[in-house]
């Protein structure tokens, strides 16, 4: 039966005949086979969007997919269709069930491969983009979840532990970065994006330059992987340099995969959130959610969802930092969603912004090997702790700063004295928050028209006050006139109004004459 026509109900019971799921497997590998070497992209991307999750549903919920020499013979014992096959037979072991030592390694050595062939290869092959990104996320996945499994050395047993220390490069950090780095250099993608665009990322005539294309598509999605990993170790400057190679404002191959649409405005906006570039997180996380989640069958669909759930979450930490108006349905579904925790927020409770955090940001890592002489030792969350830490300070230190706005917005001077005493401290104290308050007092802000990167940006104020030092006075500059919903009506009048004006040039025919009445017939 054909892959693109063949429907799996849905079982009636728990009782699978293991004859029939090894006879489906076997036609879903065979067809795999003939798509792949004929490069049938329609018909790849129905095996593996929509037969791949179907039978997986319908056969292997809560079992492994059939082991590898029961489908070798099936593909003729082809070296890229099995490491194809072992790809998603360890996927669907993260996804569904729980992986032990020995399925991170052979999943580990497996990537490894594969990745060698594609990098040093020049294969005539085609993989749809979907597969193309799942394949490349997935191994970041695992690279992440491993290193929060080596850490928590009192919950591993002895076996594990020697195979650990057996495997020191087990999905070492250099390695991962370095298969990275070689994906982006053999398709150079960087070099290709900056000089032709998105167009590099067409397909070109002819079934020979496949492999380049397969390449420069990988080497895309490296990049935004790479991205990831560097958010992932606490690096944001670095993530948003790699991100720009990348023309965030065209329409660019990310949209096309919605897991990567969000992973890209995810990690970019949460860089943006950790450099104090508020304004521009706003922008990010409004632009994605904006956007609707459509349902698929894809085993990413949950990933999507929690995704968008920590973006309303990062969305509702920056207005609180910076309030800005927004879309109004946005607007809607944040209080619908968030209520309780934006009150808390505007209230200024520390323990609302340190919560939020702890639900909205990725999983950091430490990359360091733990100390095995320590079973005790857990360092799994160090790595959060320590973000959420330069976090907090931050939200501390604003929080702080409060009170000290608020009083000079009640004057065009004061004596640094005189503040002092209006804030309970002493005068050296006082000084260094006006030094803290200046220094914090402007976000860089992205311009695509004006910015040829998004790690450019020009100033602005974050709140609405300005002011200066002048030896023991502190100068206060006038505050901008706030922009108020008038000006929005008045745009709309003056739409309004050139419009009618347009209208009133138009040559409007005169009506047509009625047409004259039947003349009876004696």
């Amino acid at each position: 039966m054909d892959a693109k026509e063949e429907i799996l109900d849905d079982p009636q019971d728990d009782v699978v005949d293991p004859s029939e799921s090894q006879k489906v497997v076997s036609e879903f590998m065979v067809a795999l086979a003939r798509a792949i070497r004929d490069q049938d992209m329609t018909t790849l991307d129905s095996l593996y969007e929509v037969r791949f999750n179907a039978i997986t549903d319908r056969y292997f919920k809560a079992q492994v997919w059939p082991a590898f020499d029961f489908v070798a013979p099936l593909v003729s014992n082809d070296d890229l269709l099995m490491t194809l096959y072992r790809e998603l037979y360890y996927r669907h072991i993260y996804a569904k069930l729980t992986p032990t030592i020995h399925d991170r390694i052979a999943s580990w050595e497996n990537y490894q491969h594969l990745f060698q062939v594609i990098i040093d290869t020049p294969l005539p092959l085609v993989l749809p983009i979907h597969w193309l990104w799942d394949m490349i996320d997935e191994f970041i996945y695992q690279f992440q979840t491993f290193h929060q499994y080596r850490p928590k050395l009192k919950q591993r047993t002895e076996e594990e532990i020697c195979l650990l220390k057996a495997h020191p490069q087990l999905w070492d950090l250099p390695i991962v970065l370095d298969i990275l780095q070689r994906l982006m250099q053999r398709s150079n993608i960087v070099v290709m994006l900056r000089d032709q665009g998105e167009k590099s990322l067409l397909p070109s005539p002819g079934k020979v330059a496949n492999a380049d294309l397969l390449r420069r598509q990988l080497g895309y999605f490296a990049i935004i992987e790479l991205v990831r990993v560097q958010c992932l170790l606490g690096d944001y400057t670095t993530a948003l340099t790699t991100l720009s190679s990348i023309n965030i404002q065209a329409k660019g191959l990310y949209l096309r995969v919605p897991a990567c649409h969000s992973a890209v405005c995810y990690y970019m906006g949460f860089s943006f959130m950790m450099l104090r570039r508020y304004l521009d997180a706003i922008r990010t996380f409004q632009g994605i959610l904006r956007t609707r989640l459509y349902h698929t069958r894809s085993y990413q669909y949950d990933t999507l969802v929690k995704k968008n759930e920590q973006m309303y979450a990062l969305l509702a930490l920056c207005l609180a930092l910076y309030p800005q108006r927004i879309d109004e349905n946005l607007q809607a579904v944040l209080r619908e969603r968030l209520a309780d925790k934006i009150s808390r927020l505007q209230r200024g409770d520390e323990s609302a912004f340190e919560e939020m955090f702890g639900f909205a940001c990725p999983k950091f890592i430490n990359p360091a090997q733990p100390n095995y002489d320590d079973l005790q030792a857990n360092t799994t969350l160090d790595a959060h702790k320590l973000q959420a830490k330069s976090f907090m300070k931050e939200i501390k230190e604003q929080l702080q700063l409060a009170a000290v706005r608020s009083y000079l917005k009640l004057y065009t001077s004061i004596a640094v004295p005189k503040l002092a005493r209006f804030l309970d401290v002493d005068e050296p104290k006082c000084r260094e928050m006006l030094a803290m308050l200046k220094d914090k007092s402007k976000m860089l802000v992205y311009d695509p028209a004006v910015h040829s990167s998004i790690t450019e940006g020009h100033p602005v104020l974050l709140w609405d006050i300005d002011f200066t030092v002048d030896g023991d006075t502190v100068k206060v500059e006038p505050p901008r006139a706030p922009r108020g919903q008038h000006e929005y009506f008045l745009r709309q009048v003056r739409k309004l109004q050139t419009l009618q004006a347009n209208v009133s040039r138009l040559d409007v025919l005169p009506p047509a004459a009625p047409a004259p009445a039947p003349v009876p017939t004696s």
